[in-house]
């Protein structure tokens, strides 16, 4: 059986090495994950791959990573959201494209809110068309999902939104919830957390029975947290 991944830096391919949670999957991966990308994208690389009869493993990522023509490096496209937002933490040439980020916000705002809902319909119509199996991890901020208790509403045996939040995960591995970046980790995880989404995986498409409880406090926190470091 054929495993597609679509997803952002929690899922992107951090080389060989074996217990990260998508190298444990036994079958053929396609691993479409991509660093910074939003949801437009990987719904795009869905459309592109064109999966059927298949496994899907997407991850819900920022809803607020949009594909802006005009930023110099993919991780900025949510730094959009800041300007806009009287956030602080973006790069000062975006200010050149205020008017512009803001009558996209002005006008789609809403939808953008909405968007991982509406992706979710989305990938459930996918599955119940094309015959495939999908899981769906959220790694989107789990401060801003405003449509979050509709999340689970068509969860089956062939379709489950998954109620974990990994971004949250990776920052409850630290005792106070802020991220160290000088601590070593692959895809935001531990190698305690990356067995725990493999099982997750494991449960779901070989009705396994493995543990899905999340370990916390796992390293000393940082000081002041604002982003993830990718590059």
């Amino acid at each position: 059986m054929n495993y597609y991944i679509f997803g952002d830096s929690f899922g992107e391919n951090n080389g060989d090495i074996d217990w990260l949670w998508y190298h444990r999957i036994d079958g053929k991966v396609i691993n479409d994950s991509l660093g910074c990308t939003g949801v437009k994208r990987n719904l795009i690389q869905l459309e592109s791959a064109r999966p059927v009869d298949s496994n899907i493993i997407f991850l819900l990522t920022h809803k607020h990573r949009l594909i802006w023509p005009f930023i110099k490096h993919r991780d900025h496209n949510e730094d959009c959201y800041q300007l806009v937002s009287n956030g602080t933490s973006y790069p000062e040439y975006l200010l050149e494209y205020e008017k512009e980020i803001k009558l996209v916000y002005n006008m789609f705002g809403d939808d953008i809110e909405r968007s991982a809902f509406m992706a979710i319909l989305y990938l459930y119509y996918w599955t119940k068309k094309n015959n495939c199996k999908t899981l769906i991890l959220n790694c989107d901020d789990p401060d801003t999902n405003k449509f979050e208790d509709e999340f689970y509403f068509f969860n089956c045996e062939t379709f489950k939104v998954h109620r974990s939040n990994i971004w949250e995960v990776s920052m409850k591995e630290f005792d106070n919830g802020i991220v160290d970046q000088e601590i070593e980790r692959y895809n935001h995880l531990s190698l305690e957390n990356h067995e725990v989404v493999y099982n997750i995986v494991s449960n779901f498409f070989l009705n396994t029975n493995h543990s899905e409880t999340f370990i916390k406090d796992l390293y000393p926190g940082g000081e002041e947290f604002s982003r993830y470091v990718y590059e």
